[in-house]
């Protein structure tokens, strides 16, 4: 029994990553020591840099980080293997780690292919667009001159259906500021027989050519309605994220352009095909005037979703081409009709619960006061996650009367002060919730 155990084991060992051959992906050069090289100028130094190709070096380093990542979970999982004592329950499970890592790796090829195509289209000079506040209009300007494919305007709401998941969509009437640029907060829940699937806050704001830029979201993702993690989030300058367009001011066909970008994690680009495109759907149409866009992703290769966009309107309608799927909008509520919710005749009261999130105090202590204005009496959940998505600390939860509430954040889980970082407190009321980021300073 310990001659099939150790052959079991060396069969494994050749068949790792250790025993395969070298990685096929190139060293990198070594950059030249130019602080000896006092006779190269500057233009000649940053020429060599711009010819280093930073967007395909880059692709090939987030290939060899997958690849590693791929062996540290085979590793990790061979190990645990070698834990169990049945030997046919420990052949199996040894295949399926080698099944996992030949799945890992070969996605990883695929990400890379895609990234070299991507880097084809947008170029290889590094992506670092330049964010100056004086280049964006305020949200107030904005919503008086609004991108026509693109329209940030309070109170707008959009309401779609995929068959199955209703999503909508609203423009609120916050703020949050990045990289010193006023941005707005739309708001876009996902649910699923009144289950809340995803609670996205997404933060756009409009420079002074109409071109609209995403500068990152705060995702909250639901498993049985209970929130599961906040994977997908990512804000433009933390952690190297950077603002991409989501809209051009003037799109033509076969633009090109970077939406979102934090290597590794969020790469989506657009494509626009046509601008004289034609659709239909319940709550809109276009007939040569819609924007025909193709959303896709590195990170997901194949996932793409073909988008149209109606002038005076918006996002009208997504197809997803691989599997047919249509995400269509099946009501659409410009600002004026939600001031006026009365004369539709709506059942429900008009207007959202909640709003007027806000969060004072001092960033050296923690100590906060968070308050919020409830339109009528709702049960409300207040928590503080970490920046890694981990809950921190339910603040409150019951019901509360209408009005201006206060809640105070002094105190981690455990009785603590709070310690420095970044963390996000969430308001929640039914299936409305708002969020703020909250940055804590060391003392």
């Amino acid at each position: 029994m310990r001659a099939s155990f150790a052959l079991t084991v060396l069969a494994a060992f050749l068949a790792s990553p250790a025993a395969g051959a070298a990685s096929s992906v190139p060293l990198e050069p070594v950059e030249p020591n130019t602080s000896l090289q006092t006779d190269r100028s500057e233009a000649e130094l940053h020429a060599w840099h711009q010819d280093r190709k930073s967007c395909s070096r880059s692709s090939r380093a987030v290939l060899r980080a997958c690849r590693n990542e791929a062996d540290d979970d085979y590793w990790v999982g061979f190990g645990r293997c070698l834990n169990l004592a049945d030997a046919k329950e420990r052949e199996e499970c040894l295949a399926e780690v080698k099944a996992a890592r030949a799945e890992k790796l070969e996605l990883c090829e695929e990400q890379f292919e895609a990234r070299l195509e991507a880097c084809s289209q947008v170029g290889e000079a590094p992506y670092d667009p330049e964010i100056d506040p004086d280049d964006f209009l305020s949200p107030e300007e904005a919503a008086r001159n609004p991108n026509p494919y693109f329209p940030l305007v309070p109170g707008t709401v959009w309401k779609y259906w995929d068959g199955s998941e209703n999503t909508v969509v609203t423009v609120t009437d916050h703020t949050i500021e990045i990289l010193g640029v006023e941005c707005f907060v739309v708001n876009d829940v996902v649910s699923e027989g009144g289950t809340p699937i995803e609670d996205t806050e997404d933060w756009y704001a409009q420079d002074r050519d109409g071109n609209v830029w995403y500068f990152g979201e705060f995702v909250k993702n639901y498993e049985d309605g209970v929130l599961a993690n906040l994977d997908g989030s990512w804000t433009a300058g933390v952690d190297r994220g950077k603002a991409g367009i989501i809209m051009k001011a003037d799109p033509e066909a076969g633009d090109v352009y970077r939406q979102e970008f934090l290597l590794g994690e969020v790469e989506d680009l657009g494509e626009v095909l046509s601008t004289n495109a034609t659709e239909k759907v319940p709550a809109a149409a276009c007939k040569g005037t819609c924007v025909k866009t193709r959303d896709f992703t590195p990170v997901e290769p194949g996932m793409d979703a073909h988008k149209f966009y109606a002038p005076g309107v918006g996002l009208i309608l997504e197809v997803f081409p691989e599997s047919g799927e249509r995400e269509e909008l099946v009501e659409f509520l410009p600002a004026k009709s939600l001031r006026h919710a009365a004369e539709r005749g709506a059942s429900e009261p008009a207007g959202p619960a909640l709003s007027d999130l806000r969060i004072a105090g001092s960033a050296v202590t923690g100590t906060r006061e968070i308050s919020f204005e409830l339109a009528r009496r709702a049960d409300v959940q207040v928590e503080v996650f970490d920046a890694s998505g981990r809950r921190m600390i339910t603040l409150a939860h019951g019901a509360r009367p209408a009005g201006i509430q206060t809640v105070r954040w002094d105190r981690s889980r455990e009785g603590q002060a709070v310690p420095a970082g970044v963390y996000f407190v969430s308001v929640r009321t039914g299936d409305q919730a708002l969020a703020r980021k909250v940055v804590v300073i060391a003392e």
